[in-house]
């Protein structure tokens, strides 16, 4: 199933938006384009955004999963050490990004003949993972292999209490008018400064939402021109509030900001001097193996420190 990534993106959104009609919940699926994508600050950092009704959002990266007989065995093709790192950092920024990837060769949304249940199917087998849960240990990482059988899926993620409680995702699910293109990078470093969106949600709608627009004019001239579309009318008292959020999380805001210059720097520049007539293949293989020596680092980190991981339910019916 090489190079169908956008295929089983597809069969995603299509399994999300029926599902969720079917049980009564809005639904509000983006895919930026390609060259949209990236860690600037106008940019997104993932492949689909998710708002699922009013507590529910997730990003998702979404890769292939090639089921190649021996010795190649079932890995990601597409997976890049360079792109990996970038996505860890922006988990530990708070941001509710996931890897996502069919567990079986043919999902039930691109099967010629339908069940009854085909969303509910397709969903459950389409795997889920945090970056720094992708693989289980450097051997894994090295072969592209992802730790499938401690993978969750997007379905019991669904089913889940998660997903709208913590970091950006509790914050950003909380405002009806935030819509999922709006998620650009921006937008998110400034959810993720105030973790669970505690201090926002004792406040008026109008105010917290003003607290995404307030700071965003803030961090304006260093991201360039926004168009967010969240302005509304706000009341003298609410705006005081606001500002004395701003003031309490500018902090926290901007080491948010420079922690995202970092990692976009590191996407679009080589480290250390720039190498003599590399061409850009050459160039891209160097950055692989320098993320790569990274993501090996942080996984020999988390193994010191994990601590085992409960299989999800098998029960996908509903």
């Amino acid at each position: 199933m090489a190079g169908r990534e956008n295929v089983i993106q597809g069969a995603i959104i299509a399994a999300l938006e029926v599902y969720c009609d079917r049980n009564w919940l809005g639904t509000d699926v983006f895919a930026p384009y390609a060259n949209q994508q990236g860690a600037g600050f106008n940019q997104y950092c993932a492949d689909l955004f998710a708002r699922l009704g009013r507590s529910k959002i997730i990003l998702l990266e979404v890769k292939e999963l090639d089921f190649a007989p021996p010795p190649g065995g079932v890995t990601l093709p597409s997976y890049s050490p360079h792109q990996h790192v970038a996505d860890w950092d922006f988990e530990e920024l708070g941001v509710p990004i996931h890897y996502a990837y069919a567990g079986v060769e043919a999902l039930s949304y691109l099967k010629s003949s339908r069940e009854k249940q085909w969303p509910n199917t397709t969903l459950f087998n389409v795997h889920l993972c945090k970056p720094s849960e992708l693989f289980a240990d450097s051997a894994q990482q090295a072969d592209a292999q992802p730790d499938r059988t401690s993978h969750g899926n997007l379905l019991s993620w669904l089913l889940s209490e998660s997903g709208g409680n913590s970091g950006a995702a509790g914050l950003l699910a909380y405002f009806s008018e935030v819509k999922s293109h709006n998620l650009r990078n921006r937008i998110l470093i400034v959810a993720s400064a105030t973790p669970g969106g505690m201090q926002l949600n004792s406040m008026p709608a109008t105010a917290a939402r003003e607290l995404i627009i307030e700071v965003s004019l803030m961090l304006r001239q260093q991201g360039g021109p926004a168009h967010d579309n969240l302005r509304a009318p706000i009341d003298e008292k609410s705006l005081q509030d606001v500002l004395a959020v701003v003031n309490k999380v500018a902090k926290k805001i901007e080491n948010n900001r420079r922690a995202m210059s970092d990692i976009h720097s590191r996407t679009t520049q080589a480290s250390g001097e720039v190498v003599a007539n590399e061409s850009p293949l050459d160039r891209r293989k160097r950055l692989d193996e320098e993320s790569r020596k990274v993501i090996e680092n942080r996984i020999d980190e988390r193994l010191r420190t994990r601590t085992p991981k409960q299989k999800e339910s098998r029960d996908f019916e509903r």
